[in-house]
């Protein structure tokens, strides 16, 4: 038997599963319970429809705990925000310096998009290595939210929508057009390679390319990286 979780929108959700055998019928038997989204895992605590209850995995019973009361009228309440701020901090200010935001702010536009959404889906995709699923849960307790504000309403919405866009042609050639113009590659003696590789079975990217390894063709995304020689 076991409680198993699962993140869905940026909640996490339980059920739980029992699997036994029935000596009488000579089969495997199972028994799942859907508990709803998680309060506290470890005391048991979860909220359904009904609100929230404290689940006993021997007895299969949910007891239901009373909500926490309003406050009386009158009563200040002030907004509390856990956030992470030295990663989120950090990586903005390295984006900011080396030019990469300015990058990504050159495709959102190109894009049609916000560009608080694309900066803020690169520092993810640094900082993080989970699916797009879980942007929105990062975003929400990071302090990107607070640098970069707009991200929180194309974060309720689908990812990979604004990845797509990001991925046009003309967003692309927007971005190398902008790379062009970085002092950092504007050297008359510069020396500049640029690869790719691809990412078949990657969880966050979208598909970009078409993949023609061994033969095969399939739809991938794809890693752009560029070298510059150093002085």
């Amino acid at each position: 038997m076991a409680i198993i979780t699962q993140m869905t929108r940026g909640r996490n959700y339980a059920r739980y599963v029992r699997s036994g055998w029935d000596k009488k019928a000579k089969k495997r038997t199972k028994t799942e319970i859907h508990l709803g989204r998680v309060v506290d895992l470890e005391k048991r605590i979860f909220r359904d429809r009904e609100g929230l209850f404290r689940f006993d995995e021997k007895s299969l019973a949910k007891e239901r705990i009373e909500e926490p009361s309003a406050p009386a009228a009158g009563t200040k309440v002030f907004p509390v925000a856990t956030l992470d701020f030295g990663d989120a901090w950090l990586m903005s200010e390295v984006l900011s310096k080396s030019g990469i935001e300015r990058l990504a702010d050159a495709a959102a536009d190109a894009a049609g998009v916000d560009r608080d959404a694309a900066s803020s889906l690169v520092s993810y995709y640094v900082l993080e290595r989970s699916p797009n699923s879980q942007f929105p849960a990062w975003l929400s307790g990071s302090y990107q939210s607070v640098l970069r504000p707009k991200a929180r309403s194309v974060a309720d919405g689908r990812v990979s929508g604004l990845l797509e866009a990001l991925g046009t042609p003309t967003a692309r050639a927007t971005d190398l057009s902008e790379l062009a113009r970085n002092p950092a590659f504007n050297s008359p003696n510069l020396k500049i390679l640029l690869d790719s590789t691809g990412f078949p079975n990657t969880a966050q990217m979208y598909f970009t390319a078409i993949s023609t390894h061994a033969g095969d063709m399939e739809l991938c995304a794809r890693l752009v990286f560029i070298v510059r020689e150093c002085d």
